[in-house]
């Protein structure tokens, strides 16, 4: 007899990427307290973001480099996807 739980086991493993979202949520359904929001940076921020990575993507564009993210920030997207 198991207690209803294994369902939930592999996603909030260490190992499962969405595991900090899927904990909190475990946490939320047990106490019937919601979780604390994530702070996100404000829009201008984000807007300013946007503009750099743009003109980084054209100064590369116009120099003949290649458009490319770095190593560590492609490990870190392939570790999302589970590859």
């Amino acid at each position: 007899m198991t207690a209803g739980h294994e369902r939930y086991r592999a996603p909030t493993a260490d190992d499962h990427p969405d595991h900090l979202a899927w904990r909190a949520r475990m946490v939320e359904m047990a106490t019937g307290t919601p979780a604390a929001r994530p702070e996100y940076p404000s829009v201008a921020t984000m807007a300013g973001n946007v503009l750099a990575a743009a003109g980084r993507v054209v100064a590369a564009a116009a120099t003949g480099k290649p458009v490319l993210a770095p190593d560590d920030v492609v490990e870190a997207r392939r570790a999302i996807c589970g590859r």
